[in-house]
């Protein structure tokens, strides 16, 4: 008599797997797999267009996830959500179907006709990554982080700078902002001169305490702003898109690109991307040049077959675009094109091991990489 060994999934049922030929490592029992039931689907299906519906937390390698199904007029958007997934790969089929993307767009009536005893039935599989496997995400060390910095926060005796911000960034009329009550700021010109360089020029003056108003800016947003430069910033910047869009113009703006980048990766995470609303972002991305967003916004436009019709959305789409689809197409068959595979999270990383700059875009990393491996060669 034969014995069968099978596991139990998340609905009590029996999971049995079979290998055919060796097994490779990526393929091991590394993979953990939950299953995600949205039941009574045709009722969500009802759904009007712009309404999102998401799946209770569930906890799966030390984070939280969350699938959401996202309804426009033809299609759904479904995407895999966490505040944070570097260091872990993952991806989802739908009843059966392997897409194997964190994030898919399926029309609506595909779905309809594929349900399994009237449920959507989304298989999530993922693992941490390998020494072969880079994150999909990568955000710099905070290197100003030590206990001496953070104790000089704020502390008003030891400051030879002070910043005056009144008001808040979206105040345009004069009058207001010069009633509306100021916040003081206390700062230190060498910590500034090198984490934010061109904050620190702003202070350049024979005066001690240095007084600088900075206008277009609102206390809440500076204060993030300082609390990262001292290494006390906690990098939870929450679910106000409009709040982490201030922190990346002002990060940008003064030079803070650990920061920058940080807030780029937690605004990508949080930004659900649609046919309505990508242009949008891409614009966005080039205008900050945030590389990351730049190519989740290039990524899901090729990954979703984009109709021809559709095509018109890259006709206001900045030049360098092109450079950004090349590299989707060959990331998405799996080759090794050197630097030109590569995505920019891992671009980031490399220019960062050789201590070069890594808040350009994808063109300007990969230009930087190959003269330093030029130099060195």
């Amino acid at each position: 008599m034969s014995n069968y060994n099978y596991s139990i999934d998340s609905g009590g049922h029996r999971v049995a797997t079979v290998h055919v030929g060796t097994v490779p490592t990526v393929f091991s029992s590394s993979w953990v797999r939950t299953d995600v039931y949205f039941h009574r689907y045709c009722e969500l299906d009802k759904q009007p267009a712009h309404v999102a519906v998401t799946s209770p937390s569930f906890s799966c390698l030390g984070r939280d996830w969350t699938v959401q199904l996202y309804f426009n007029d033809l299609n759904v958007h479904v995407s895999l959500k966490t505040s944070r997934r570097e260091n872990i790969l993952a991806g989802m089929s739908i009843n059966s179907v392997a897409y194997w993307n964190s994030s898919i767009t399926v029309k609506r009536s595909d779905l309809r006709n594929c349900l399994e005893y009237g449920a959507l039935w989304i298989e999530v599989r993922m693992r941490m990554s390998d020494s072969n496997i880079h994150p999909c995400t990568f955000i710099p060390d905070n290197s100003s982080a030590c206990r001496t910095l953070q104790k000089m926060f704020m502390d008003k005796e030891s400051a030879d700078v002070v910043f005056e911000i009144r008001g808040e960034q979206t105040q345009n009329n004069k009058s207001a902002r010069e009633t509306s009550p100021t916040t003081k700021f206390y700062a230190h010109r060498l910590i500034l001169r090198h984490v934010a360089p061109l904050l620190a020029e702003l202070c350049m003056t024979d005066k001690s305490p240095a007084v600088v108003e900075l206008p277009n800016i609102s206390p809440v947003v500076f204060e993030d702003l300082l609390l990262y430069i001292y290494g006390c910033k906690k990098t939870n910047f929450g679910d106000d898109v409009a709040h982490i869009k201030e922190v990346i113009e002002a990060a940008d703006k003064y030079a803070v690109t650990n920061l920058k980048i940080d807030a780029e990766a937690w605004y990508t995470s949080k930004t659900i991307l649609t046919l309505e609303n990508v242009l949008e972002h891409l614009l966005y991305a080039d205008s900050k040049n945030c590389a990351r967003l730049k190519e989740a916004a290039v990524d899901f436009i090729f990954n979703n077959r984009v109709h021809t019709s559709n095509m018109r959305l890259l006709a206001s789409a900045p030049k360098d675009v092109s450079i950004e689809i090349s590299a989707s197409v060959a990331r998405s068959k799996g080759g090794d094109d050197g630097f030109w595979s590569m995505s920019i999270c891992h671009l980031r990383r490399k220019a960062h091991e050789k201590g070069l700059d890594v808040d350009g875009s994808r063109y300007m990393l990969i230009s930087a990489l190959l003269e330093s491996e030029a130099e060195n060669a």
